[in-house]
């Protein structure tokens, strides 16, 4: 979806996008903690008192937690929260409550917080969303959901600094540039007509995939391609028509036209670069909608170039665009997948 042009189909999607529920869930406390509770003979312990969906609902609760969600939400991150009251005491109706905190993706650590907080025995929800306050405080001042941090922790591949796109193609200017919180996404770059609003044109640049990889025993013919084979960029444009047509379904838009995936030719420095392209059209009872997509490798990247244009007009740009696109090598986290 993150390429799609058509201005309706990517509206929906997004809409969808913003009713998924967080991705918070109840995790075992760590052994420090577990063997503090085991081994004192003078306190009482309670490990695991809220489950993920009360701790779901704690955060959901916060004044800034749509931040949180959103950001949650656009990535495959799981916030774990072990939790625990210690040292209970029933005389005093006093504990202390424990959350430790951790948010990983894909089941790699990116950041680890404990936070206590000594508390009323009728208060300790009270206490969990106080604590809960100073977590999403964390995240915001280190921007731990921000792209940068996810990519230096992995060891992905740096986009803002080392990937080269135009400012400019054609008549369409360079108006966005961002890189997506999922490194298997990489990032994306819009340029706008200056006199046609809706007139965009996306370059895409992202790792081709890691299991399309692990299926070739040959992992260097896959960074090296020969001319006459490009199984990923089939793989990833059969891919673009399956995602097509499961958009075009939600809009329950019947009269359209898919092309055949066909083969497309540029020069670059007297070289021949092979990709492939595909042109969509929505028929309506005004305009025609197009989206056009072309996608080529570059080192261990695919580079999709999209727009809502009709082949013909677009053939120009790519032919003006792919020459000045340079991409990052291959990161040392998609090697390690790759070969995993």
């Amino acid at each position: 979806m993150r390429y799609l042009t058509f201005i309706c189909l990517l509206s929906l999607a997004l809409n969808s996008l913003a009713d998924t529920e967080m991705p918070i869930y109840a995790a075992y406390v760590s052994d420090e903690l577990r063997e503090q509770c085991e081994k004192s003979e003078k306190s009482e312990c309670q490990l695991n008192a809220f489950d993920g969906e009360a701790l779901s609902s704690f955060v959901a609760s916060l004044r800034d937690s749509e931040i949180i969600k959103d950001a949650l939400s656009v990535s495959e991150y799981e916030v774990l929260i072990g939790n625990a009251i210690v040292n209970i005491d029933h005389a005093n109706q006093e504990a202390e409550l424990v959350l430790e905190i951790t948010i990983s993706w894909r089941q790699v650590p990116i950041d680890d917080l404990v936070l206590r907080q000594t508390t009323s025995l009728g208060s300790t929800s009270e206490a969990a969303k106080n604590l809960l306050s100073q977590w999403a405080l964390h995240v915001e001042e280190n921007s731990i959901l921000e792209a940068d941090k996810i990519y230096q922790t992995l060891g992905a591949s740096d986009y803002a600094s080392q990937l080269q796109v135009p400012e400019s193609i054609g008549d369409f200017k360079r108006t966005q540039s961002a890189v997506y919180r999922d490194p298997l996404l990489g990032s994306i770059t819009r340029y706008s007509h200056p006199r046609f609003d809706t007139a965009v044109v996306d370059i895409s640049v992202y790792p081709y995939s890691a299991l399309l990889s692990a299926a070739n025993t040959d992992n260097s013919a896959l960074l090296n391609p020969s001319p006459n084979d490009s199984p990923w960029l089939k793989w990833e444009m059969e891919n673009e028509i399956v995602q097509i047509k499961q958009l075009i379904a939600q809009a329950h838009i019947e009269d359209f036209t898919i092309s055949n995936i066909e083969s497309t030719l540029i020069d670059i420095n007297g070289q021949t670069l092979k990709g492939l392209r595909l042109e969509v059209l929505l028929h309506s009872q005004t305009d025609p909608v197009y989206s056009t997509q072309y996608v080529f490798q570059q080192k261990d990247k695919i580079i999709k170039v999209t727009g809502n244009l009709p082949e013909y007009m677009m053939s120009a740009l790519i032919n003006e665009s792919m020459p000045k696109i340079v991409v990052p090598s291959e990161s040392s986290f998609m090697r390690a997948l790759r070969q995993g």
